[in-house]
């Protein structure tokens, strides 16, 4: 028996996607040199001013979004290289870190806990430093010190003091974190082809048989006829 040669090609339509672009951010966001998309999220760096951890944080809900949230080392090191190379920017950066509703306790603005964290030496829950002892009470928000490299730290959301008996206002730049609105797309079928060239032999060899009947027995195991009259 010829063997059977059988060309199998399948071509497959790999879906990628649309990627988001600034027209999927929110509608009210500026459309500017600020704003950036990066996967399905969309950036809004405001270092053009200084704002309370309130204000930041209401400026940025305004528009359907939040401080931004600082979860992985990728995104830490996005934002610290565009804060300092791009927009050249020095000081400290509000980002959705803190623990108003409950002390020592830290959670996104998403109502997540960290997993991923940059705490400058002396700074975050775990530290036992004079600084944070003493002062960790009033110093429920965070920041991204870019001065120190982009570690984060603790600070008042609000006022801070300036030699003690002066009360200053604690203002910082900030960026916002918005969701892309990228309308979900089916991805199309698989096309698959198929081709093939066979030379095809009967799988049973040559048969004869001389009892002259009009049917033959068919053996079960080959399928083969057998020199065999069937009733």
């Amino acid at each position: 028996m010829a063997a059977s040669l059988v060309f199998l090609v399948i071509s497959t339509l790999v879906y990628l996607g649309s990627c988001a672009t600034i027209d999927d951010c929110p509608a009210g966001v500026p459309r500017d040199r600020y704003l950036q998309v990066r996967g399905d999220t969309c950036y809004q760096f405001v270092v053009y001013r200084h704002n309370t951890h309130t204000a930041a944080r209401a400026y940025c809900e305004q528009h359907g979004g939040s401080l931004v949230l600082v979860k992985s080392v990728d995104v830490q090191e996005y934002l610290y290289d565009q804060l300092v190379n791009n927009f050249k920017v020095s000081g400290k950066i509000w980002i959705g870190l803190n623990d108003l509703d409950t002390e020592n306790l830290y959670q996104w603005e998403d109502g997540t806990t960290p997993v991923y964290t940059d705490w400058a030496g002396g700074e975050g829950p775990a530290s036992t430093s004079y600084t944070h002892t003493a002062n960790h009470n009033t110093r429920d928000c965070v920041v991204i010190d870019l001065v120190a490299g982009g570690k984060w730290k603790e600070t008042n959301c609000e006022s801070g003091s300036f030699l003690i008996l002066f009360s200053t206002s604690e203002s910082h730049s900030y960026v916002c974190q918005y969701m892309a609105d990228v309308e979900e797309q089916t991805p199309p079928p698989f096309n698959i082809t198929v081709s093939s060239t066979s030379e095809l032999t009967h799988p049973c060899p040559p048969f004869s048989c001389d009892l002259g009947c009009s049917t033959f027995v068919i053996d079960n195991a080959t399928r083969c006829p057998l020199c065999e009259c069937s009733t």
